[in-house]
């Protein structure tokens, strides 16, 4: 751990020096000690909010935290002075996704340095990218199981009085305008949404390049 009696604007120093990998920042918290009255600095790293909306509501959220720390410096703490979450509650009740670190200091006299620095925002960005690599799958996951289920209505007995035409307008849940599944112009199903990662971006699978579909 850190020297309690590092300087801040040592600290702060170091970081303004930095280039952190994006989507990462860090800062320099500071609190009195309530136990000897001394200076109590720690540095943190954190993450940008990795989900675009609220995985509960769907409700859009601000991702970018590089003005927001998640998390306090408590120098009343028991048994020594704590960095604490902030409140990361949505509105609806979800607790919102951040990823956080305390910078552990390896200089001679356990002063944090840019390495340590360097190391916990790398491994705080790798955080980051894992759980964005999750939304992708996992949205790219939700429209196979969609075409797939299209296709397997479409394949099945039509009922007595039910014409192919009503069967498949039954299916349709989207357009090229709107995320779901439809018929393009080419006759080709397609089940397509926006990429949870990328603003104005889609993801889409269609019934031939999808062989769980097909």
């Amino acid at each position: 751990m850190m020297d309690d009696y590092e300087t801040p604007d040592a600290l702060e120093a170091l970081l303004d020096d930095l280039r952190l990998p994006a989507g990462v920042h860090a800062a320099v918290l500071s609190d009195t000690s309530a136990y000897d009255n001394s200076l109590v600095t720690r540095c943190v790293v954190w993450s940008d909010r990795p989900d675009r909306t609220c995985p509960m509501c769907t409700q859009p959220i601000n991702q970018d935290l590089s003005e927001y720390c998640p998390v306090v410096l408590d120098g009343s703490a028991a048994p020594a002075p704590t960095v604490l979450d902030r409140d990361q509650e949505h509105g609806c009740g979800h607790w919102l996704a951040v990823y956080t670190d305390v910078v552990q200091g390896t200089g001679d006299e356990g002063e944090v340095t840019e390495a340590d620095v360097l190391e916990s925002a790398q491994g705080v960005a790798e955080e980051l990218r894992d759980h964005k690599q999750r939304l992708h799958e996992a949205a790219m996951r939700r429209l196979h199981e969609e075409l797939t289920d299209v296709l397997e209505r479409l394949a099945a007995p039509l009922a007595p009085g039910e014409t192919r035409r009503e069967r498949e307008e039954s299916l349709v849940t989207g357009s090229e305008m709107y995320p779901g599944a439809f018929r393009n112009d080419g006759g080709q199903w397609v089940a397509w949404d926006y990429n949870p990662n990328l603003p104005g971006e889609i993801i889409e699978v269609t019934a031939d390049a999808d062989r769980r579909a097909g």
